[in-house]
């Protein structure tokens, strides 16, 4: 069978199995995003196949037993989020702390977070929008003294880290303002910057990927609070929300043209623009099956292989260099979060991790859905897990040894302060 028949069946199966899922139980929710996210992921590798072959004369090796593979342990992991979608779409925010220690930490915060919003304001005005292709390689590259890349004060620096190191409760802290009756209510500027922050940090160094994860996660969050908080507010969540996108998605588009218009390529932009989405299907299939070693949990648990006093790369290049040359295959290119998984655990043991994850999910799931209530750290825990299969149609969202200490700070951080 031909790779784009084989990509065509691959896509069938996702539709059929929305138009299963939507029968079922009459209701979208994350279910229907999940579903609808890796249908549109397989449209957009039919595209991206389609140019890489007739016009720069890449064919992928694409089979349909290995892409039945690949979609069957995606389905795994989403399985949990199709049964309990409808129960997640009623869930409220359980009330059992008070907010005194949130309203702290934010006070603590803020100051911290106004000195990097305004640094990376004035970093985002003195970058060159025409120059973004410019600016991303040399970011990248460790080059941020060249010219065109800001590179922020050891202030801000050190600010910029206290940010990244909770960058995964700024979303909970923003709804959870929004959401009390209380006088926290009106510090809800104070994540509002902090997400900004993130957005900003993105876009001086020219990163599409990081723009669409932050997106993504705000919406993740907001979709476990969007029925606990007043009509009223939320109105005007949904106007500010429209113009936000609107600005993120020209921000994207900006970082696009930049990068395209420096490549030597007839392939069209629009074409182009579907690797992001459509790459790692067929990377998957191209350079995944067939390897006949795995990098021992180094892809993606490098920071908890470390904290076991076990050799690993904290370090991201240093990981992509050493085993681009022991896979021999490119690792900095997306292969799934499945893919990923794929390089650390192999052929056989993948699909045991798959129903590992489907397990615990399905657990956290069920006890929510009995009470229809939800605590901070079940929404950060249920978020977390939600990003790692909604981003996963790229890359294991949190394969970087650092992001992997950030998520473990920012467990300890919000039970602390939902704690006291």
């Amino acid at each position: 069978m031909g790779e784009t028949q084989s990509l065509i069946i691959y896509n069938i199966i996702w539709a059929l199995l929305f138009v299963w899922y939507y029968y079922r139980s009459k209701h979208f929710g994350i279910g229907g995003f999940l579903l609808l996210l890796y249908f549109s992921s397989g449209l957009t590798s039919i595209f991206f196949h389609q140019a890489y072959n007739q016009v720069a004369k890449v064919n992928f090796k694409v089979e349909l037993g290995v892409l039945l593979y690949l979609q069957a342990c995606v389905f795994i992991c989403i399985y949990p989020f199709l049964k309990f979608s409808s129960s997640l779409s009623t869930i409220s925010i359980s009330e059992k702390y008070n907010h005194t220690s949130i309203q702290n930490f934010l006070k603590l915060s803020s100051p911290i977070i106004l000195f990097l919003f305004l640094e990376l304001l004035y970093g985002a005005s003195q970058t060159d929008p025409a120059a973004l292709a410019e600016v991303y390689d040399k970011y990248y590259n460790k080059s941020q003294e060249a010219d065109g890349v800001y590179k922020l004060t050891w202030i801000g620096g050190k600010c910029k880290m206290f940010v990244d190191a909770c960058s995964y409760i700024w979303p909970i802290f923003l709804f959870e303002c929004l959401h009390s009756k209380t006088k926290l209510h009106n510090l809800a500027y104070i994540p509002l910057l902090a997400i900004a922050c993130l957005i900003l940090t993105s876009y001086v160094s020219a990163s599409r990927t990081s723009v669409i994860k932050v997106i993504m996660y705000v919406f993740i969050v907001f979709y476990f609070y969007k029925n606990s908080i007043n009509s009223i507010i939320l109105k005007k969540i949904k106007r500010i929300s429209i113009v936000s996108v609107i600005i993120l998605i020209l921000i994207l588009i900006l970082i696009t043209i930049s990068r395209y218009s420096v490549m030597d390529t007839d392939i069209t932009i629009i074409d182009w623009s579907f690797l992001y989405t459509g790459e790692g299907v067929l990377r998957f299939c191209e350079n995944i099956w067939d390897l006949n070693r795995n990098s021992n949990g180094d892809t993606c648990f490098s920071f908890f292989k470390e904290l076991l006093g076990f050799d690993s790369f904290m370090d991201n290049d240093l990981r992509r260099e050493y085993y681009e040359g022991y896979f021999n295959i490119p690792v900095h290119i997306f292969y799934t979060f499945i893919g990923d998984f794929y390089q650390d655990f192999g052929r056989y043991f993948t699909p045991i991790v798959c129903l590992l994850f489907s397990f615990i999910s399905y657990h956290i799931l069920r006890s929510v859905s009995r009470t229809q209530t939800i605590s901070l750290i079940g929404i950060l825990c249920l978020s977390l897990m939600i990003f790692i299969v909604a981003f996963g149609f790229m890359y294991y969202v949190f394969k970087v040894g650092i992001t992997q200490l950030h998520l473990i700070i920012n467990i300890i951080v919000l039970l602390f302060i939902t704690k006291k």
